[in-house]
């Protein structure tokens, strides 16, 4: 099973932050919550920490987990901790080259995202028809 963190990025206007994978990656070309793979002996946080700075160049100050996802994908097992990230400094750009944009959560259910995705973005859109 593969441990992958991702973070749920927030902007003054209650957008959602998401990048988009590369031609070349697995999943090519999808929309995806920023984060990345827990590397042996890191904490969740510290390895979102890690993602976080190496993909956005943001430093994560505060998250707090909402949820985990084990998923089977025909071709590996992965497990999402997804991570409501409250409090972070700097301005994210793309330092790997990837496209990233803000997206309403409501319009998130139409963007090509990889399945293990779905439940967290239910998720998100739940909460945001109750508030």
């Amino acid at each position: 099973m593969i441990h992958v963190v991702v973070a749920v990025i927030r902007d003054a206007n209650g957008q959602v932050l998401l990048t988009r994978r590369q031609a070349h990656q697995d999943f090519a070309l999808h929309w995806e919550f920023p984060g990345g793979k827990v590397e042996p002996g890191e904490s969740m946080l510290q390895a979102l920490q890690r993602e976080l700075q190496e993909e956005l160049g943001i430093e994560l100050l505060k998250a707090e987990l909402m949820m985990e996802i084990p998923w089977q994908y025909p071709h590996k097992t992965v497990c999402l901790s997804c991570f409501a990230v409250t409090q972070w400094t700097g301005e994210p750009e793309g330092l790997e080259s990837q496209m990233f944009a803000w997206f309403d959560v409501n319009s998130l259910t139409e963007l090509t995202m990889p399945a293990a995705n779905a439940e967290l973005v239910s998720a998100l859109c739940t909460r945001s028809r109750k508030t």
